[in-house]
């Protein structure tokens, strides 16, 4: 008897430490199959998250792209009507109907733009087959003629301006001197 309870007993202490090994193995599982979940549910909310911002984003963008379409059809608008030679009215100077100047004395007038800011001078005229004036090109940009460059502007967008009390006649453009500089280089014909 003494040898089966002995035998019994080393049993009981096997079995235990299989059975602690085996409750262990439980735990441990019970804990991965948490640990997943857990992950699993982190993932799904950081989903959610990237999914959200990016629904903001595309808001952000829309409101965006229509401000500025807003912007530039504003800015178009006050183009268009810079362009129109009537609008322009420039206190102490007096209209000089396009066409009673000769071409020749175009060249080398003073180019200011509406707010009576300088930007240049005439360089050249370009004028078509039946004589009259098509275009001026006007040197913008540089100081001192170092770095100026010369852009061809049509001739309906410049007014030409007489001196109320004086003889000398300006070109006023319906543009600014940035617009100027970024239009691209003329060069000749």
């Amino acid at each position: 008897m003494k040898r089966f309870l002995t035998t019994t007993s080393i049993v009981l202490v096997m079995s235990a430490s299989a059975y602690a090994e085996s409750s262990n193995v439980e735990e441990v599982g019970k804990n991965l199959e948490e640990a997943a979940e857990a992950a699993g549910d982190a993932l799904s909310n950081t989903a959610q998250d990237i999914k959200n911002a990016a629904q903001n984003t595309a808001e952000d963008v829309d409101q965006a792209a229509e401000a500025t379409g807003q912007y530039i059809s504003e800015k178009a608008g006050q183009m268009a009507d810079a362009v129109d030679p009537t609008t322009i009215d420039i206190e102490g100077y007096v209209p000089v109907a396009q066409g009673t100047i000769p071409a020749e004395d175009l060249t080398g007038m003073r180019v200011y733009d509406v707010s009576q800011e300088w930007i240049g001078e005439i360089e050249e005229v370009v004028v078509d087959m039946d004589g009259s004036v098509e275009g001026a090109v006007i040197g913008v940009g540089g100081f001192l003629g170092l770095g100026e460059k010369d852009v061809l502007i049509d001739f309906s967008r410049v007014s030409l301006m007489r001196e109320v009390n004086g003889d000398n006649t300006y070109a006023f453009v319906h543009a600014d001197k940035e617009m100027l500089k970024g239009m691209p280089a003329y060069e000749g014909s």
